[in-house]
């Protein structure tokens, strides 16, 4: 079972904090900075990030959100679209495993059912039947980058360029 939650705190050790959730097997969803300042002085920058984590290591991750001045929240969300956010681990972890660019057939053949949102086809929903809406809103949200090359569209996990 996953949980949706949110990350609020400061910029320090942040990408430590990325690396845990992502090691737990969860997933940082977007990070947005809010900067702080009075007139031309700068006081602060803080992040805010929805978090996709399974419920067993919510008190882990909750430990090093303290560690680093930071605090974790529940969300309320609808059941579906709470789904659809978990099933974004399905598809980060399938091009995760790849080297390459993907299409949208070869990342549909990857997905498997059940899936780790445990639906057991009675769900309305199903990540197969909303892959293009899921793959646009994960190009939308910068987790994953997208290209046409020989009228395919191929997906692949966000490079991070320093």
């Amino acid at each position: 079972m996953y949980e949706i939650l949110i990350f609020q705190g400061g910029v320090y050790k942040f990408d430590d904090f990325k690396e845990l959730v992502e090691d737990l097997g969860g997933l940082v969803l977007k990070k947005d900075h809010l900067e702080l300042s009075r007139g031309i002085y700068f006081l602060s920058e803080e992040i805010t990030a929805p978090l996709v984590l399974p419920v067993e290591e919510i008190e882990n991750v909750n430990k090093m959100a303290e560690k680093i001045k930071g605090n974790i929240s529940k969300t309320k969300i609808e059941s579906e679209k709470k789904a659809e956010l978990v099933s974004y681990l399905n598809i980060y972890d399938i091009l995760s495993k790849s080297d390459d660019w993907l299409g949208k057939k070869e990342i549909a053949a990857s997905l498997k059912c059940p899936c780790i949102i445990n639906c057991d086809n009675s769900s309305e929903f199903c990540a197969k039947d909303k892959l293009d809406e899921i793959l646009m809103d994960m190009v939308t949200i910068e987790l994953i980058e997208i290209r046409e090359k020989e009228d395919n569209v191929e997906y692949r996990l966000r490079v991070e360029h320093d």
